[in-house]
């Protein structure tokens, strides 16, 4: 495998099917148009060109071929984003110093915000499973998207897009926690504009490609057989109303 790594030059996206961060950098590949291989691996038997690779031994790694200097290898997806958007396409980290540090600080947050909602998915005990939520419905909504725009610093999509969008992806399986946002719209401005920022998300074009057709099946699969309670209040959601 390392051998095929150095005889392309196309970047390389150590992947597995659900992970999140993974995510955030097929998000900024697919959106700067960047062709690019994608190659899950499995993250309980990891191959031993994977541990070679990567120090941390986490997914994304992503690998980029350097001609005759061989390959890089780049973690951490946070770092890798910063290198695909400076090395395709028009950066979307732009302004004075301090706008580029605001978009990095609100990165790492993204980052904490996944964290919270993986353990949020993985809880199988239905009290603590709500404590959890409203926590993380606070954290959501500590976010403070420009008002009224599609995107976290207005018109233009950027980094903090691309980070956060994988938590909005999976907000499928937590339609309580929508409802609630969309209850609250109905007086507070705040939840209106977190609503639409959310809908711009997940319709844009670049998340959508970002994840394969089985996906879903995957992410419930996952979660289905770790006892998810909230896998199994939205498959009861599902008997009830339907499921598309």
């Amino acid at each position: 495998m390392l051998g095929t790594l150095n005889n392309t030059d196309l970047p390389k996206l150590i992947s597995f099917p659900i992970c999140p961060f993974v995510q955030r950098s097929a998000i900024l590949l697919e959106y700067k148009n960047q062709p690019y291989e994608r190659i899950n691996i499995d993250l309980a038997n990891k191959p031993d060109w994977f541990l070679a690779l990567s120090p941390l031994a986490r997914v994304p790694t992503l690998v980029v071929s350097r001609g005759e200097k061989g390959v890089t290898a780049l973690f951490e997806s946070s770092v890798i984003n910063e290198y695909l958007d400076e090395a395709y396409g028009k950066p979307l980290l732009n302004g004075d110093s301090l706008s580029k540090a605001h978009s990095r600080a609100w990165v790492a947050y993204s980052e904490a915000l996944i964290m919270q909602q993986y353990a949020l998915m993985l809880e199988q005990n239905e009290e603590l499973f709500q404590v959890k939520l409203d926590a993380f419905l606070a954290a959501l909504k500590k976010i403070k998207p420009a008002e009224g725009k599609a995107y976290f610093n207005g018109e233009s999509f950027g980094l903090v897009d691309a980070s956060v969008a994988p938590v909005f992806t999976r907000l499928q399986w937590l339609p309580q926690l929508l409802g609630v946002l969309k209850t609250e719209a109905k007086t507070d401005k705040h939840s209106t504009y977190l609503l639409g920022w959310i809908d711009s998300l997940v319709s844009h074009i670049a998340v959508q490609n970002s994840v394969a057709g089985d996906f879903d099946a995957h992410f419930i699969d996952y979660f289905k057989k770790r006892n998810s309670v909230a896998i199994q209040r939205w498959e009861d959601l599902c008997t009830a109303d339907g499921c598309t």
